[in-house]
């Protein structure tokens, strides 16, 4: 299934913060498939899912997810541009592609003031 979800590029969203109150099978975060994914490379974001619910936001997914898996700085700004690569953005395909860059711009510019290393252009 791994492979079938590559292969196409289908994204993932996954809230950490919903699966752990919905799986009580996973008794940490890091029990969860997250870091797996990323490591093989699948396309996956992170979401609120149920923001009210779960009284969380994508800012708390990001600190669960960072704290409990060893994300190299090009896997994480993997995980937040897939979000914005894989949108159902309204506009049409050209539009989509300038929306897609201005956050990948954007996101490079704050990584490299705060010293992250650069990762080149995605």
């Amino acid at each position: 299934l791994a492979e079938h979800i590559a292969d196409r590029r289908i994204a993932l969203e996954v809230c950490i913060t919903s699966n752990m109150q919905t799986m009580p099978e996973l008794a940490s975060v890091a029990e969860h498939p997250l870091g797996k994914m990323v490591k093989d490379r699948i396309s996956v974001t992170l979401c609120t899912d149920n923001r009210l619910v779960s009284n969380t936001t994508v800012t708390d997914e990001l600190e669960k997810a960072t704290t409990a898996f060893d994300f190299s700085p090009l896997e994480l700004r993997n995980v937040i541009l897939h979000g914005f690569k894989r949108s159902f953005f309204p506009g049409t395909y050209k539009e989509k592609r300038a929306y897609v860059r201005a956050a990948i711009d954007y996101y490079d510019k704050v990584a490299a003031a705060h010293g992250l290393p650069s990762v080149g252009r995605g």
